[in-house]
């Protein structure tokens, strides 16, 4: 995992919803993919599909929904409002992840809620 940089943000991303999709319990990998998305900044390296899978990913877990990196992937997509109105796919996706959070949390995350509110 250390050899990794940002030319395999992909590959982070990959391992990363590999394991929270299938909900696989490894949470030495999980603990170390996250750490090297979020510390070493790689989450800004992904595309706009990989940021958005990333955030639903991530927002179907309780565990996520106050951890650093989701808040700054909030940040990134929020940044990034206006090429998400070109991909009605990748809107289809965010409010999927809101939804998952306002269930869990019984609120909206405030940064995706302004950036909806603008994109659409």
């Amino acid at each position: 995992m250390k050899g990794f940089t940002r030319a395999q943000a992909p590959t982070l991303a990959g391992i990363l919803l590999a394991i929270t999709y299938r909900n696989i319990p490894t949470p030495e990998l999980e603990q170390l993919v996250v750490k090297k998305l979020d510390e070493e900044q790689i989450y800004r390296y992904l595309d706009l599909h990989e940021t958005v899978a990333v955030f639903l990913s991530l927002s179907k877990h309780q565990r996520y929904l106050n951890h650093s990196l989701f808040n700054k992937i909030q940040k990134v997509i929020y940044q990034q409002k206006a090429y998400y109105s070109h991909y009605p796919d990748l809107l289809d996706a965010i409010r999927e992840g809101l939804a998952a959070v306002e269930q869990q949390s019984g609120q909206k995350p405030l940064e995706i809620q302004q950036a909806y509110k603008q994109i659409v």
